[in-house]
């Protein structure tokens, strides 16, 4: 487990859940659902998958404060600030590198701040599947999840055929990603049983994803380099 990993990104401008929300203060910040802040239930629910000195979260300098006091089982030095947001792939190169160069060997998982999971022990089986997924090959590895309504708020995810199966889950080939759809394409996807909501969360070994970032963001991996 020691070289297992997780980055949390965490930035965002508080404005998804505006008035409460605001930009040293958005929603992740929030007890929105209980009294703990949703940030704070996301490192609290890696429970033993992950060792704390391994979490890693990516915010913005304006809201690294405030995530501290937050999460203070973490050091100073587990928690960045982005000067500015650069979005997802940004974040995503620098969360390679911080991985990299602690352990070029290493395995982590990109993770969301903000999620609502209520059934932590489901989603600890879920993400170890993943990481053994990504420990056994050199996949990028992502985790879907189950539409219950035809939302035009969420990407999706469309599944290919089945690769393999690792501890009863059943892992598939990704066919493709979808943007948000509209309304009447949503409703297909949910009358299917090919496609996921994409929840955002991948998991991959540290070579796995510099060899992507060098692929299909090469201006960028050039940056970081």
């Amino acid at each position: 487990m020691n070289n297992r990993y997780a980055v949390i990104l965490a930035g965002g401008r508080g404005e998804r859940f505006w008035p409460q929300s605001r930009l040293h203060r958005p929603k992740h910040l929030l007890p929105i659902v209980n009294d703990t802040p949703l940030l704070r239930q996301t490192v609290d629910r890696l429970g033993d998958l992950i060792p704390l000195k391994n979490i890693y979260i990516l915010t913005n300098r304006s809201q690294r404060k405030s995530v501290l006091k937050i999460c203070p089982q973490l050091s100073s030095q587990q928690v960045i600030g982005e000067p500015l947001g650069r979005d997802t792939a940004a974040a995503t190169g620098l969360a390679t590198l911080i991985i990299k160069n602690r352990d070029p060997d290493g395995v982590f998982a990109m993770l969301a701040s903000d999620h609502i999971i209520h059934n932590t022990a489901q989603f600890q089986a879920d993400l170890n599947v993943a990481f053994k997924t990504a420990e056994s090959e050199e996949s990028l590895v992502t985790i879907g999840i189950k539409p219950t309504n035809p939302s035009t708020g969420y990407g999706y995810i469309q599944r290919g055929k089945v690769k393999k199966e690792i501890s009863g889950k059943t892992i598939y080939h990704v066919t493709r990603f979808v943007e948000k759809p509209n309304l009447e394409t949503a409703k297909t996807y949910l009358q299917s049983d090919e496609y996921y909501w994409n929840s955002s969360m991948f998991v991959w070994q540290v070579h796995v994803i510099v060899d992507a970032l060098s692929s299909h963001q090469s201006q960028l991996w050039e940056v970081f380099k």
